[in-house]
Formats: C-alpha cells, sequence, structure tokens
C-alpha cells in the first residue's frame, strides 16, 4: 500500500507553499494539485505521481475560500455539511489516505459556523480533521503573544506582520515561516498545552475552537476583534511523522521539535 496523505488548503499559493516546502525538506513527495476541489469533478491523482517507498503528500485546495460557505447547502451541487463525504463526492477510493486534514482560517466566521465545522470534520481517518488558525495561516510568525487586532478584512493583519519583519531585514512573514517552520510550530504547540493542559494532541483542534470563541468577538458590522491568536496545524505534522500514536504525545513531540529547531 502506498503511503498517503490528503491536505485540503484554504489558499491558493501561501498554504501549499508552506507545507510544500516543508515536507519536501522532510524528503516526502509532495503533489500540488493545480485544480481546486469541487463536487462536480472527479478529483484523482496520477497513480504514477505516487512514490512507493515515500510518504506521499497531496496538497489542494478546498472547496472555496471561507469556511461557512462549505457549510451552506449549494443548490447547484447540493453540497452540505450532512451529506459531505470527503472521499466518494470528490472521487478518491475508501480508505485512500491514511490521514486527511482541513487547513483553514478562522478568518471572520461565526462561533456557530465554526463550531458545526469541527462536529463534521473532527477524524482525520474519515471526513477529515479541522486544523484551524486564529486568524490565518499568517499567525505562525506572530512574534507578540499580547497582539491583539481588530478589524474587517485580514489584509491588515498580515501588513502589520510583513511590516515588521521587513523592518528586521527579512522579505515577508511567509518567507520567516518558512525558514523557521519547527520553531513556529513548538512556539504554538508548546502555547496551547500551556493553556489546554491536555498530553494528547490530537484533542487540540477541538480545544484552540474553545479559546476562539471565548476570546475573539465577533460583531454586526463584519468586524472581529481578535484576542486569541494560535493555530494547531502541527496536528498535522505529528501525525504524519507517527508522533501521535501515543495517546500521551504531547513530549514525545515536544521533544522531536526540540532537537530540529537550530
Amino acid at each position: 500500500m502506498i503511503e498517503k496523505y490528503l491536505f485540503i488548503v484554504e489558499g491558493k499559493k501561501t498554504e501549499k507553499n508552506l507545507f510544500g516546502k516543508y515536507f519536501e525538506s522532510l524528503g516526502f513527495n509532495v503533489i500540488k494539485c493545480q485544480q481546486q476541489m469541487t463536487v462536480d469533478y472527479d478529483f484523482i491523482v496520477d497513480e504514477e505521481e505516487y512514490v512507493k517507498d515515500s510518504k506521499n503528500i497531496v496538497l489542494i485546495q478546498g472547496p472555496k475560500n471561507r469556511i461557512h460557505e462549505i457549510l451552506l447547502n449549494d443548490s447547484k451541487s447540493g453540497l452540505s455539511i450532512d451529506t459531505i463525504d470527503v472521499e466518494s463526492i470528490f472521487g478518491f477510493k475508501p480508505n485512500d489516505f491514511i490521514g486527511i486534514f482541513w487547513i483553514y482560517d478562522v478568518d471572520h466566521n461565526s462561533k456557530e459556523d465554526i463550531e458545526m465545522m469541527y462536529q463534521k470534520f473532527n477524524d482525520e481517518n474519515n471526513n477529515g480533521l479541522i486544523l484551524l488558525s486564529s486568524p490565518c495561516i499568517e499567525v505562525l510568525g506572530t512574534y507578540n503573544d499580547e497582539m491583539s487586532f481588530s478589524g474587517n478584512h485580514l489584509k491588515k493583519y498580515k501588513s502589520i506582520l510583513n511590516t515588521y519583519y521587513n523592518e528586521i531585514g527579512l522579505e515577508s512573514v511567509e518567507n520567516y515561516i518558512i525558514h523557521n517552520f519547527n520553531k513556529c510550530l513548538l512556539h504554538f504547540l508548546e502555547k496551547n498545552y500551556k493553556d489546554f493542559k491536555d498530553d494528547n494532541i490530537m484533542n487540540h483542534p477541538f480545544e484552540v475552537i474553545e479559546f476562539i470563541n471565548k476570546y475573539n468577538d465577533r460583531n454586526a458590522d463584519e468586524t472581529v476583534y481578535y484576542r486569541y491568536f494560535s493555530t494547531v496545524v502541527y496536528c498535522a505534522i505529528a501525525f504524519v511523522l507517527g508522533y501521535t500514536k501515543q495517546i500521551n504525545n504531547y513530549n514525545d513531540f515536544k521533544n522531536y521539535l526540540e532537537s530540529v529547531v537550530k
């Protein structure tokens, strides 16, 4: 059996770039799909693209860009939170992937939508596990744990981060994350453990939702006040690397990240 992992990512470029370069640095076979996953197209990766003696990471842009649009009924496609089945709807074979992960931003979605998303996507072995970043994947490069941000578009938040990294001589927050990926993962792994007090990091995707919904405020004018900055994307890395087989896995993965952070 060929070892395959599916990463359904939000953005067209950033997430593919970050995860692609990281897994390539580990020597894995990375397949960056050009088309977007939709319900009216049987998405199939050519078997020749898989490498037998390697972990195969398939990166594909998910349906729409925002979480809540996946949850809503689509009159044309019939896609809804109640009927979606990642493998059958999108043309994959049953149990084709060892793990399926949805990498999505909190963005400006409601508390109800975020909770509903996790209710459906809470198992990496079935329809996939949702791994949220608050407010977005660029939070990996957040330099100040005491930071707060209020706005109705994440471009402002990303601009703040890019300005900071420009001023210290780096090209962009994305460039910083690429070159410090393990360090960024370690920071949020430790931060979330401090918040959640949970040795099983595969519980963190649900626990981060509770903190996001507790501390971030959404207003009627679609302005969001972000006070909780975090991400749980490290769960996907730990899973692929085999650090989540034991229930109490925090220290094992933490020790690994510490060993590779330079």
